[in-house]
């Protein structure tokens, strides 16, 4: 059995690790988003490259636009308690 002041360590390091655990989800969607986006216009408009180029960008531009607001709230939070 582990004692009880262990297991108060592990939760308070989960609860701080907890909102980084799907960054990485969060990029592969907003990007996955911008090229089948783009995919479908390109399909649709007959504009080859266009769309796809455009939607992969703005994908990437969000996803790690999202990235960035939740390290950096999350930072920010941390120092402001300080």
């Amino acid at each position: 059995m582990r004692p009880t002041g262990e297991k108060k360590g592990f939760s308070a390091a989960f609860r701080e690790v907890a909102p980084y655990l799907d960054l990485g989800w969060r990029l592969a969607v907003s990007m996955g988003v911008g090229v089948l986006g783009g995919l479908w216009l390109d399909r649709r408009l007959h504009t080859t490259p266009l769309f796809l180029l455009t939607g992969t960008f703005l994908g990437a531009v969000s996803g790690i636009w999202t990235i960035y607001k939740t390290v950096y709230l999350k930072n920010k939070t941390k120092t402001d308690e300080k």
